[in-house]
């Protein structure tokens, strides 16, 4: 059973979350097919963030959501145990 709980957020909160962020349509992923488990669409979002911790990554996932923003989350194969949230949130830099 999921359990619903209220967490008040501010967009510099969700800044502490991530251990690193970059945009992401403006690099040319394609050429490491499988790092990503699954696949993302490699050109629908433009901010990607990396997690090691998977609490911040629930929490930043629900507040992306909470924002009104899709996102997708992702394996990466090339960092222990991270992973990767895309979305358009935090716009291109």
């Amino acid at each position: 059973m999921t359990k619903t709980i209220t967490i008040n957020m501010s967009a510099e909160d969700f800044s502490y979350l991530y251990d690193t962020s970059m945009n992401w349509n403006s690099v040319d992923w394609q050429v490491q097919d499988g790092r990503f488990d699954p696949m993302p669409d490699y050109r629908k979002f433009v901010r990607a963030y990396w997690f090691n911790s998977y609490s911040s990554l629930l929490l930043a996932r629900s507040f992306v959501a909470a924002e009104g923003f899709e996102y997708s989350v992702h394996f990466d194969e090339a960092e222990d145990s991270g992973w990767v949230l895309l979305t358009d949130f935090g716009g291109k830099l």
